[in-house]
């Protein structure tokens, strides 16, 4: 990257009337390692957020964001214990959840304006954009979003979920849905399963795009909104045993993780409140600990 990226820091409560936005993304590789600065100091960051930021930064107007890599000291297991603890509550009060996908191909335009399509519209066109499209430009325009690494990634689900307005980004390309909102969010997903039991989506050979990982994130939006009570049946609500379970294929650098980035979502469930990542455990002292937690 040729230009240095030049942002400032500044400490503030989460009980701080500000407003800013909160960077969901993936780290990617960290075998190599670019330069910006922060208050003229040095600071190295992932290329992946390198290039975030050069796509996210404003022309005219500062931008206010936290990010994770930059806002903790990863190094530093007491501040990263205390951290990681506060980030639902950072994710939940961010007015903006900026998920980043990474750079554009030839093919995200296509992608993101068919799923901006299932966002907002208030029911099936007669007439929508898959249709409208060569099936294979479709095909690959849905494939180039929902095959990309956010969507396998473990962190992204709590920082979704918790989201007040949820915007995903794609170089320049970008829609958003008020995530905090149950019946937009209902609304969403099922304009996708509607589309995905049309004869015209299976004559089109698109059933090959998996809408799974970003409708499972809706469907905890939803649980974030919703009383968990399921009435007067004996079936039980979801607990963090549950919730860990259908996020198993989710992945993560760190296995401890698979337990610690469901912190946020799980803490209204049965057990959840007793959840707090810990980094001086082990990774089997961690699975103890969810196992002593548990209710069988």
């Amino acid at each position: 990257m040729s230009e240095v990226l030049r942002g400032q820091v500044f400490t503030a409560k989460v009980c701080d009337n500000i407003r800013y936005e909160a960077l969901s993304y993936v780290w990617g590789s960290i075998s190599k390692w670019e330069r910006i600065l922060i208050q003229d100091m040095t600071v190295s960051v992932t290329p992946s957020l390198a290039r975030a930021l050069c796509n996210l930064r404003l022309p005219d107007a500062p931008r206010v964001l936290w990010i994770d890599s930059i806002c903790i000291n990863q190094a530093d297991i007491v501040e990263k214990n205390s951290q990681v603890r506060l980030m639902p509550l950072i994710y939940e009060r961010a007015r903006n959840v900026v998920i980043w996908l990474g750079e554009a191909s030839y093919d995200s335009a296509v992608g993101i304006h068919i799923l901006e399509y299932f966002a907002s519209s208030q029911e099936p066109s007669a007439s929508p954009p898959w249709m409208t499209m060569p099936p294979g430009l479709v095909k690959r325009g849905l494939e180039d979003i929902m095959n990309r690494d956010w969507f396998r990634r473990i962190w992204v689900v709590q920082e979704a979920a918790l989201s007040q307005i949820a915007s995903i980004t794609c170089g320049p390309y970008s829609f958003s849905w008020r995530s905090n909102d149950c019946t937009l969010v209902r609304r969403f997903a099922r304009m996708i399963k509607f589309a995905e039991l049309s004869p015209d989506w299976q004559q089109a050979d698109l059933d090959e795009i998996n809408f799974r990982p970003l409708l499972e994130l809706m469907d905890l939006q939803i649980g974030q909104q919703l009383d968990r009570s399921f009435g007067d049946t004996n079936r039980m609500a979801p607990d963090i045993l549950d919730i860990a379970y259908d996020m198993r294929h989710r992945s993560s650098t760190d296995p401890r993780d698979k337990i610690f980035g469901l912190a946020g979502i799980v803490s209204d469930t049965i057990g959840g409140e007793d959840l707090r990542p810990d980094y001086t455990m082990l990774v089997r002292q961690a699975y103890k600990h969810l196992e002593s937690i548990i209710r069988f």
